[in-house]
């Protein structure tokens, strides 16, 4: 190995470190995917299998070319302010949030080729249509990760 690897090896270490220290949402892989728990502050499931999309490639691909999202799934799309339905096959609910997972909006049974996007939004969480009713999700909830302590760095 040579020095100059061990130098750009070493700067990846510390950027990495440094933005996983930063982003507390973010993967610990970008190569894999996380699936977590997204759940409302009082206990109640929002998604119970959520697949963290944070990467460029994980995003890109979102839900494009499934032929089904099943109840209890969904897709955590950050940093996303704005998502398109595009090359879907079926409607999807958008539940916007901001940095701290609060609800700023939701766009319900967004039907295929069509766009939504809302002002302040740094999360958007992808489910199948119907289940932000079905849910309840509304406008100024706070969601959270199950599992995850609400203080993180």
């Amino acid at each position: 190995m040579s020095l100059s690897s061990c130098s750009v090896t070493g700067a990846y270490t510390r950027l990495v470190s440094r933005a996983a220290s930063v982003d507390r949402l973010a993967c610990e892989s970008d190569a894999v995917a996380e699936v977590v728990r997204i759940e409302f502050e009082s206990g109640g499931a929002v998604c119970e299998r959520c697949v963290m999309a944070t990467n460029l490639w994980l995003r890109f691909r979102g839900l494009m070319g499934r032929s089904k999202l099943p109840a209890g799934e969904g897709i955590l799309l950050r940093p996303c302010a704005s998502v398109h339905t595009f090359f879907m096959r079926f409607p999807i609910d958008v539940v916007f949030c901001d940095h701290d997972l609060r609800v700023l909006g939701v766009a319900a049974e967004v039907p295929k080729w069509r766009m939504r996007g809302r002002r302040g939004a740094k999360v958007t969480i992808e489910l199948a249509a119907g289940e932000s009713a079905r849910r309840g999700i509304a406008e100024g909830a706070q969601l959270r990760f199950a599992g995850v302590p609400s203080a993180l760095p």
